[in-house]
């Protein structure tokens, strides 16, 4: 497993396309897998749930299995620069009671851009204040797709690991794909920030450049002040952005911030996309 997994690396590294045939065979052994101690823990953390509910031999499953591996070597790169400089610290993930069952879970309201918002802590009690009606108004202007939580974060947090496994999830990987969606901008407010607006992209490694930077034209023109320092982003962003595919980041917007001059920033960037 190891072996093939090493040959798809190197072809992903050089910039080559994995030859067809071992992916092929990467994703028979992957679903072999049971219990296998030797296993990497980043690659199985990092296959999604509907990779495994694909046909082996179809284009999607190919597709899904490429964003495991891509996913796998960054996540490696980024854990050894967090280890270099003290970051690591243990992680829990605490499993929350699945009240998407009985209720509806989450809202989406489709666009024509390839750009898809996501606002997870939009219900109360715990929600991000004002985020709805941002989000609602940006999606409505710019045309982009929107996602928003419908439970609040007490039961079901969207922005964690442990509810990748969720419907909403699920459904916002397959809105991904089909959609040909090429940006995630996940949606967050506070009360805390210093600045008018705080950028999570996990150090750069889940947006290029040129994205980053037409979002900080958009922010300057329109007098919002904002830093890349601080949050590196949750689980939305780290999880359903890969370059070059699709590109993920987190807006954390202060609550006492004009929201005008956020929203039109906001909608400005889309439209530039």
């Amino acid at each position: 497993m190891h072996g093939l997994l090493s040959v798809i690396e190197d072809d992903l590294a050089d910039g080559r396309a994995p030859d067809e045939r071992i992916l092929k065979r990467a994703i028979k052994r992957i679903r072999k897998i049971r219990k296998d101690e030797n296993m990497s823990l980043l690659l199985t953390s990092s296959i999604p749930l509907s990779f495994l509910l694909e046909d082996e031999g179809s284009e999607a499953a190919l597709k899904e299995m490429r964003k495991a591996i891509e996913r796998t070597i960054i996540m490696s790169k980024f854990r050894g620069i967090r280890s270099k400089i003290g970051l690591n610290r243990p992680t829990r993930y605490v499993m929350t009671y699945p009240i998407e069952k009985a209720a509806k879970a989450f809202e989406f309201i489709e666009g024509i851009k390839p750009v898809v918002l996501t606002a997870p802590h939009s219900s109360p009690p715990l929600q991000d204040k004002k985020i709805t009606a941002i989000a609602r108004e940006i999606a409505r202007i710019s045309g982009a797709h929107l996602l928003l939580s419908k439970v609040s974060r007490i039961f079901v947090d969207y922005n964690r690991y442990s509810s990748r496994i969720y419907p909403a999830r699920v459904f916002l990987e397959r809105v991904i794909l089909e959609k040909r969606i090429k940006g995630i901008i996940d949606l967050h407010s506070s009360n805390r920030l210093e600045y008018d607006v705080e950028i999570g992209c996990f150090s750069g490694q889940t947006i290029p450049r040129s994205v980053l930077k037409t979002l900080e034209e958009c922010l300057k023109s329109n007098g919002v002040k904002y830093t890349k320092e601080g949050r590196f982003g949750g689980d939305i962003v780290w999880f359903h952005s890969i370059l070059p595919d699709a590109w993920g980041v987190q807006v954390e917007i202060s609550t006492n911030a004009r929201e005008n001059r956020v929203v039109k920033a906001l909608i400005n960037f889309v439209e530039r996309l």
